[in-house]
């Protein structure tokens, strides 16, 4: 994990001052996705671990996310729009999703969180992708309705790519 975060630390250092066009951005993200779908785990490849979770499961990733989320807020007049936004890009809550998936249900729990971490990131990218076409064109409150249908859509197509592979290997269509 620390060697993941290097590297999207590194990442975002170095592209504080890099501009793209959308278009081959998404493009580039999409196929970037599709990677990481593919050289994900097959599901079956790693036990599972059915342990209970205490009570303190879901109140302790509640402050710990929020945490995370006031220190940013906290710090954007110093670290300016641009990079608070390239940071507000970390998975904060994937981090600990996966982190008590994996203490709850193992290596399995953990991949699986993953895994649809990746599948949702084709809408969270198709959010912006409608976004970044509309905000130049429209009003900023009618900009959000193309953004928020093709996050749907994008959503609902990832949905039935997982409902279509083969049982027991999410993602298998992409393999």
């Amino acid at each position: 994990m620390y060697q993941s975060l290097l590297a999207y630390f590194s990442l975002v250092f170095l592209m504080q001052g890099v501009q793209l066009n959308i278009l081959p951005l998404y493009g580039m993200v999409l196929l970037l996705i599709l990677l990481g779908i593919r050289l994900m785990p097959r599901p079956g490849e790693s036990p599972v671990v059915n342990s209970r979770t205490g009570k303190w499961d879901i109140p302790a990733r509640i402050v710990i996310g929020t945490s995370f989320i006031l220190l940013l807020t906290g710090s954007a007049a110093f670290l300016g729009a641009r990079l608070t936004g390239l940071l507000s890009t970390i998975p904060l809550y994937t981090i600990i999703l996966t982190v008590f998936a994996h203490r709850s249900q193992g290596t399995a729990g953990a991949v699986d969180v993953l895994r649809g971490l990746l599948f949702g990131l084709v809408g969270f990218a198709s959010f912006f992708l409608a976004l970044g076409f509309s905000l130049p064109r429209m009003d900023v409150r009618w900009a959000f309705i193309p953004a928020i249908a093709s996050t749907l859509f994008a959503h609902g197509t990832s949905l039935l790519v997982l409902r279509l592979g083969i049982p027991g290997d999410a993602g298998s269509v992409l393999r």
